[in-house]
Formats: C-alpha cells, sequence, structure tokens
C-alpha cells in the first residue's frame, strides 16, 4: 500500500513554509508592490518576469507560465518526488511525518549519518579549544592568523593523533561505529574492528546549503604528514561536487554584494574573511562542478574566481570560467602574483591589498587571453589557431544568444582574425554539443496550457480560492461534465477539496496534483485578474456554456449508439436511446435560449 501523508499534515507544512523565503535560496527576488519578482530559474531571461505571491503562497513566471506551490517549486528545482519534497520542507518546517509502515529505511539511515556528522563536528570543536592534546594545533592556527572569532564561526575542530578518539566518544553517545563507517568518519580493519579515519588533523565541518554537517576537510598540522589534506569520502549525504564550503555563512553576504567569490581551499576562505570580506565560498579544492555552478546562480549572477597563482590554479580557472558561463553567471578573475595563494597574498599583503586585487579582476576573455599570451604565439597562424578554437570553446557554453556572439566577435576583433571564421569554428563546436537532456527542459507554454474549452477554463478560474461559487458549481455540475484529462483532473480536485470541508486555495489544490504542468496551470490562473462585481454574471454563463458542451457531448455518443442498435436490429434498445436523444436535444434547447 502506498505511503499516503495525511492532507492536514501537508497544511501544517504549507502554512509554515514562508514561499518567499523557500524561493529566495535559488532566485534573487525583490519586492514590488504587494509580490515578489526574480529572474525565472526555469528559462533564460534578462528581465524579472517570475512572481511569487506570499499571499497565495504561489509562483507563476509570465515569461514561461511556468508555475505552482512551494511544493511543485522544489520539485522542479531538485528533480524530486512530491514525496521527497514534502520531506524536506516538512525538516524546514519542524513539522513531524507519520512514520510509514515498511519504509523510511533510508530516510532513517541518512538521518544516523547526519547525527554523527554534527557529534563529530562538536566533538573535535570541543577537543580543539578544551584538551591538552590540541595544543599544537591551538599554536598552528596562530601561527596562521586565524582568529578564535573564526574558528567559533565555521566550527573548527581538532582530531587527537589517537586511533581511536572519535570512536570512543561516539560509542558513548550510542552512535555505532558502522554508523561512523558509513559517514565517512571511521575505517573498517580487514582483520576486523574500525579505527579513525582522521588524526591529529585540524578538522573543517563542511556544511550543506541548510547548515547541517556532511563532511570534513583535515589539515595535516606537519608538511611532512601526508596527504596535506585529507577529505571525507562521498556518503548518501554528501556529494562533493554539489557543495560549497562555507556557502551556509557566505549566502546573505553574496546577496547583498550581488557577487560571490570563490577561492580554492579552506584557509584561503578564511584568510578572506579575516579581511572582512565575507561573500566568499571555496571550492573543495577542486575546480568548479556543475552542480556548484548552479548551487552559486541560487544567490547571485556574478562570480569572481580567485584561484591560485600557479599553473593548476591557472587551468582550474580556465575549467571554472567554461562551468560558470554554461550556468549563465557573469564571470571575471584576479590573478594574484606567481607563487602566491589567496592566504598567503594575504597574509603578507593585508586585507587593503586584497581588496585592491578584487577592484581589478579581468574579465573572463582578457584572463583567458593574457595567460594563453604568456604560453603561445597569439600573432602566428597555429597560435591564432588553437587559441580560437579554446575560446570559442568557452563562448559556446553560453546559453544567451546576444551574449555569446558579442564573445566571438570580441574573440575575433582580439586575435585580428574574421568574424565570419570564427562563427564557422562556433557552429562547429556547437553541433557537438546539441544533445540535451529533454526531461531538463524548462515546460513549454503549450505544456502548460491544456487543451479544453473557454468556458471550462473560466469556470475553473473562478472556482479557485471561492469555495460558496464551487457549492453552486456542484449543483450543476459533476466532474464527468468537464472535459477528460486536466480540466476533469481539476474540477475532480477542487470538488473533493470541498466535499471534504477545505478552502480550494491555489497552492492546496497545487499539493493534490502534483503534477508539475497542471500546477502550473492552476499558478497561472491564479494570477490571472478577476473582476469581482461581474463573478454572478460569469459564473452563470459560464455554468450554461459547460452544460450545453457537456449536452452536446453525451448527444454525441448516444448518436454512435443509435447508429449501432440500427444495425444490429435491436428495436428495444433502440427506442431508450431515442427517448434520451430527445430528452437531451430539449435541454440543449432550453441551455441555448436561456438568458443569461
Amino acid at each position: 500500500m502506498a505511503y499516503r501523508i495525511p492532507e492536514e499534515t501537508i497544511e501544517e507544512i504549507r502554512e509554515k513554509i514562508d514561499i518567499v523565503e523557500l524561493i529566495s535560496e535559488y532566485v534573487a527576488l525583490k519586492k514590488r508592490g504587494r509580490n515578489y519578482f526574480g529572474l525565472c530559474p526555469f528559462h533564460p531571461e534578462k528581465t524579472p518576469s517570475f512572481c511569487v505571491n506570499p499571499e497565495k503562497q504561489i509562483y507563476h513566471c509570465f515569461g514561461c507560465g511556468n508555475g505552482g506551490n512551494a511544493f511543485s517549486f522544489l520539485m522542479q528545482m531538485q528533480k524530486i518526488s512530491f514525496l521527497e519534497a514534502v520531506r524536506i520542507l516538512a525538516a524546514m518546517a519542524g513539522v513531524s511525518l507519520p512514520e510509514p509502515r515498511g519504509q523510511g529505511t533510508r530516510d532513517k539511515t541518512n538521518d544516523l549519518l547526519y547525527q554523527a556528522n554534527e557529534f563529530a563536528q562538536k566533538y573535535f570543536h570541543y577537543v580543539l579549544f578544551k584538551d591538552k592534546r590540541a595544543e599544537r594545533a591551538r599554536a598552528y592556527l596562530k601561527g596562521r592568523a586565524i582568529s578564535e572569532e573564526i574558528i567559533q564561526r565555521f566550527g573548527l575542530g581538532y582530531s587527537v593523533s589517537s586511533w581511536d578518539g572519535l570512536l570512543k566518544a561516539a560509542t558513548q553517545r550510542s552512535i555505532s561505529a558502522e554508523t561512523l563507517e558509513k559517514s565517512g568518519l571511521a575505517i573498517r580493519r580487514e582483520n576486523g574492528g574500525f579505527y579513525d579515519r582522521f588524526r591529529d588533523r585540524i578538522m573543517f565541518p563542511i556544511q550543506n546549503h541548510s547548515g547541517r554537517t556532511v563532511a570534513f576537510g583535515a589539515r595535516a598540522l606537519e608538511d611532512s604528514q601526508q596527504p596535506k589534506y585529507l577529505n571525507s569520502p562521498e556518503t548518501p549525504i554528501y556529494q562533493k561536487g554539489f557543495v560549497l564550503y562555507g556557502l551556509r555563512q557566505a549566502k546573505d553576504a553574496i546577496r547583498k554584494a550581488e557577487r560571490a567569490i570563490v577561492v580554492e581551499g579552506y584557509i584561503d576562505l578564511l584568510r578572506l574573511v579575516e579581511a572582512g570580506i565575507d561573500n566568499v565560498v571555496a571550492s573543495l579544492g577542486t575546480a568548479l562542478t556543475k552542480g556548484q555552478a548552479e548551487l552559486l546562480s541560487r544567490y547571485t549572477r556574478k562570480v569572481t574566481l580567485v584561484y591560485d597563482g600557479d599553473l593548476a590554479g591557472s587551468a582550474a580557472t580556465f575549467r571554472g570560467i567554461d562551468t560558470l558561463l554554461e550556468a549563465d553567471l557573469g564571470v571575471d578573475v584576479v590573478s594574484l602574483p606567481e607563487g602566491y595563494d589567496p592566504d598567503s597574498f594575504g597574509r603578507e599583503r593585508g586585507a587593503e591589498a586584497f581588496q585592491k586585487l578584487l577592484s581589478q579582476a579581468k574579465e573572463a576573455l582578457d584572463y583567458k587571453l593574457e595567460v594563453m599570451g604568456k604560453n603561445q604565439d597569439l600573432t602566428s597562424v597555429e597560435g591564432k589557431r588553437e587559441a580560437i578554437a579554446r575560446l570559442v570553446e568557452t563562448a559556446s557554453r553560453i546559453k544567451d544568444e546576444i551574449k555569446r556572439d558579442l564573445m566571438v566577435k570580441e574573440i575575433a576583433e582580439r586575435l585580428a582574425t574574421d568574424e565570419a571564421a570564427v562563427h564557422r569554428e562556433m557552429a562547429r563546436q556547437r553541433r557537438r554539443q546539441r544533445a540535451v537532456d529533454r526531461d531538463q527542459q524548462p515546460l513549454t507554454k503549450a505544456e502548460i496550457e491544456p487543451q479544453g474549452s473557454v468556458a471550462e477554463r473560466e469556470l475553473l478560474r473562478i472556482m479557485l480560492g471561492r469555495r460558496a461559487v464551487v457549492e453552486k458549481v456542484m449543483e450543476e455540475l459533476t466532474p464527468k461534465d468537464f472535459s477528460a484529462g486536466p480540466f476533469r483532473k481539476i474540477a475532480e480536485t477542487i470538488f473533493e477539496i470541498c466535499q471534504a470541508a477545505g478552502e480550494p486555495q491555489a497552492a492546496v489544490v497545487i499539493d493534490r496534483l502534483q503534477e508539475p504542468s497542471l500546477a502550473a496551470f492552476v499558478a497561472k490562473l491564479s494570477t490571472e485578474g478577476l473582476d469581482e462585481k461581474h463573478i454572478e454574471e460569469c459564473l452563470a454563463d459560464c455554468l450554461r456554456r459547460v452544460r450545453i458542451d457537456a449536452v452536446s457531448e453525451k448527444l454525441s455518443r448516444l448518436r454512435a449508439q443509435i447508429a449501432k442498435a440500427q444495425r444490429e436490429g435491436d428495436n428495444g434498445w433502440l427506442n431508450k436511446l431515442n427517448q434520451q436523444y430527445n430528452n437531451l436535444v430539449k435541454e440543449k434547447a432550453k441551455l441555448v435560449v436561456q438568458k443569461t
């Protein structure tokens, strides 16, 4: 039997979730009148047409037509089911869900992993400040000029050098060794038993964007200790390519600055925060991934890359530029002097010098041309050919056609090349990248707007949010009087809500439907204006027209049945059908002449 969450629980979640706050995690919203507007996350646009209505707890894009409520938004953004969206929002709202029979094993496992990581963070942090064995760790952080305020803010800790420090502490709190192993905190011995993964290291807790500890980065105290950095393995609650270190602490500053600064390592990030630069995140020691770029796009449209000033840093920057452009983000780059990373530059030159570097950030194309010019002759035919191919590969990542064409034009100008030749190279490369998974595409307007009569559409619009209207409609119509398909399904849902003494608000209807296309359509109907003075007149006219359409459909079916009865010579059946047909003809005639 399928697990079904009670309607009253879903209603409680909906009431406690602020849809503006939820969507602000993904879209930069600005208040305009009673609503909030931002750039639509479901289609590329330059002018905000994505509207969030906090009173109705729904959203609607006037550009692509997408819409829904908090549940449907999360379903589309994270590509998850309705049940998964309910679970996530329930956790955010602090609402307990009933435990399904025979289900919930995965959720229980994940909860244990979260608990294990959160306990480990508190344990490591306590050890750093209270345990005598952490004296070297405290001295190390002081030597790196990491203040106690920053240590507290980011929850840094220390793992002791023994093989079972965390294991013993966790066992006393009823956290099993098996759970620590699944969390990436312990390793199973070949001959039985377990030992701590992290020993004698500075611990950097890694949190997801909602603030839960999901993993750790660990830095050796001595350069002779290898590896210098040791990170948690991927687990059911931690996928490295979808997490940014420091995002929980930085997201408000990123929104305020309308820009994110991305560095490579943990201490690089802490150095910038020490310098008063709060809108910074770290890509966990690797070049940016697509998942991390999409995560950044929830909070800003502009990113500044500040990677190490060496060959590896340049390579990571090149890849990061392409990834960010593909996510439709604006990119510029800070060039550090060779041999420096953000930490060493900040410590030696100071906060003011770093701020000056940030103000001198280069556009992505300028940076790439500068680096290429150091390694190849850009005036030679071969040098130009190679540079054009690489730069066009970058430009091809840009989804916006105007931005893409402008970059192509600039590539041609900077390399003194015919623009048509650059466009040909662009066309060649884009042909190779056209395989797009349709499931990743936003719904089209045709998919959002179901086929059906104008009267039925108008009647659904009038019924939304108006229980008294629905009660009048139910006196004259049943769901079967609506066209088969989306309109009938929406009508059935509205009727069911009212029959259960509920209010047919758009957000409630969307929850029941659980289909993105229908959710978008209901949200669209709810945002369309309606003259309250003429509702009664409009209702009567719509009811009459829907009844006429319903009778016409019945007459059509009866004509087919009459023809069959005539072919089979079944006079008894034929007489009954003719009687039904004549009655319906009379009913239709009355409706046609009826005055509204």
